[in-house]
């Protein structure tokens, strides 16, 4: 459809190629690859489009397989996509599109709502509900906002699914005011290639309130450190998974642990959760969240990411049998989300063995929900 003046000579046209003669024996050529792991491997294109890519569970392997030719052509990889939750290459397009979103790959990304159609009517989304779409599919298909486009709370496998949904429609994820009078607990995982991640808790009567979270990469101990000492907070208890106590080469003459590290910057005391042993022992341990999640408070706008962590974690998909697997998806959402269980595992736990003085240190009893009206 370009123009007559601005378009070459067609050089050969067939269903899955399309090339343009230039001057001096150049081409250009527009190929459609078979949708197999090797995708463009061995080639060099200076564009490779991926066309929906949620639907294709290739999509992780073929951008793999692709783009060490597309960076040695310096080229770009244009990647389209709707969000349906169950596609086989929804996990790789979501966590993609979260990693632009988050600054850690380089893909520049660009939300289409279904507002950016100018011909479509205010009654839009009425009209396709009318239609036969069902309200999942009209979600999926039109989405309105970013939010609602990347988040897995409505696909099967969802751990978190009912409880979260059951705390928006409460409207307890919200404004949480940091309370001055109290301690703030914090939950942690550990990484160091991979995220770290701390949630920030305030035990008030009855509820826990979420007034905060922080994840990172590659970034040491004196980090987290300088991060908690620059929040104005006055802390409890610091929660963190069995690995604390963990070894490492420092520049001491001994190897120090985790947890000395910690100790020496300032975080303490320092509180170790027990080990998942298996896949149930986690299991189990996600039941406790499920659990405790009615009880909780999320400031809205300081926990979003971790928020958005605990509607995205999922157990894996087993494509043979077709049925959900017992272990939960390594994506994104689950640094976040296994530092909520550190909370939930380790704090329900350590409140049921310790003293009614310690588990009632600086915690109120009333005012529950008070300034969710305000």
């Amino acid at each position: 459809r370009l123009p007559v003046w601005i378009k070459p000579p067609t050089k050969t046209r067939t269903k899955l190629i399309l090339e343009f003669q230039h001057a001096n024996n150049l081409s250009s050529t527009i190929k459609s690859q078979p949708n197999t792991e090797a995708g463009a491997q061995s080639k060099t294109p200076n564009i490779l489009v991926m066309d929906e890519s949620c639907l294709s569970k290739l999509s992780r392997s073929i951008y793999n397989s692709s783009y060490p030719g597309i960076e040695a052509a310096k080229g770009q990889v244009i990647v389209i996509s709707n969000s349906i939750k169950e596609g086989l290459g929804w996990a790789w397009t979501r966590d993609t599109y979260i990693g632009s979103m988050r600054g850690v790959n380089k893909f520049k990304r660009i939300f289409l709502s279904w507002q950016a159609n100018p011909n479509r009517p205010d009654t839009f989304l009425q009209d396709m509900r009318d239609a036969g779409m069902s309200e999942r599919d009209v979600s999926e298909h039109y989405p309105e906002t970013e939010e609602e486009a990347i988040t897995d709370r409505n696909i099967r496998g969802v751990y978190y699914s009912k409880q979260m949904s059951d705390l928006r429609k409460a409207g307890r994820i919200c404004a949480v005011p940091h309370v001055p009078d109290y301690e703030v607990y914090t939950f942690w995982d550990l990484g160091v290639d991979d995220s770290t991640a701390i949630w920030f808790m305030q035990h008030i009567g009855r509820e826990y309130r979420f007034i905060d979270y922080y994840e990172n990469t590659g970034m040491g101990m004196a980090h987290y450190a300088n991060i908690l000492k620059d929040k104005p907070y006055s802390y409890g208890d610091h929660y963190m998974p069995h690995d604390v106590e963990k070894r490492y080469l420092s520049d001491t003459d001994v190897a120090l642990s985790t947890k000395e590290i910690a100790e020496n910057l300032g975080i303490s005391p320092i509180l170790k959760v027990r080990k998942a042993k298996d896949s149930q022992a986690i299991l189990n341990a996600i039941e406790m969240g499920r659990n405790v999640l009615p009880q909780c408070v999320f400031d809205e706008e300081n926990t979003g990411p971790g928020v958005e962590c605990l509607e995205s974690y999922r157990s894996e998909w087993d494509e043979d049998k077709q049925v959900l697997g017992n272990k939960p998806v390594k994506n994104f959402a689950i640094h976040g989300a296994d530092a909520f269980r550190t909370f939930a595992q380790g704090y329900e736990e350590r409140s049921t063995e310790d003293s009614e003085e310690r588990r009632y240190r600086n915690h109120g009893t009333g005012g529950s929900c008070g300034y969710l009206g305000g």
